[in-house]
């Protein structure tokens, strides 16, 4: 083997957290299983997760993959998986408050979440400047 095989460099811009699903379900959850694929796939959509602030919801799994935002920037398009009331949800941000939540919630509860999941709530802060951030909390 020469040097230049060893020689494997990433780019700065590789974030190993994107795109990976977290979390793996349970084999008696199938109808979570299909609903997950289904919103991935772009049959069912994903609630805006702005539009439901305070919500609570047992968080399963995540989805997230980088984009290209409309101003021509990378941003980061994050889907939320989980049983609101034992039935499927989903969730759909850009938010990067909650993409770092979630690379915290992965570093402390494992990147496999829990099998009964992690009860989150969604949450909306007012910044200095009168904008409005998404985050997580967990509950």
């Amino acid at each position: 083997m020469d040097d230049y095989d060893l020689d494997f460099a990433f780019e700065d811009s590789v974030d190993l957290f994107d795109e990976k699903i977290a979390a793996a379900f349970a084999p008696e959850e199938p109808s979570l299983q299909a609903f997950t694929a289904n919103v991935l796939i772009g049959n069912i959509p994903a609630k805006r997760l702005n539009d439901c602030v305070s919500d609570s919801f047992r968080l399963f799994s995540y989805y997230s993959k980088t984009i290209k935002m409309p101003d021509g920037k990378q941003g980061k398009l994050i889907t939320l998986f989980g049983k609101k009331q034992s039935q499927p949800c989903a969730y759909t941000t850009t938010s990067l408050r909650v993409y770092d939540a979630l690379k915290k919630i992965a570093m402390v509860y494992g990147q496999s979440l829990p099998e009964k999941g992690v009860e989150v709530r969604i949450r909306m802060n007012k910044l200095d400047n009168d904008s409005k951030a998404y985050t997580l909390e967990v509950v």
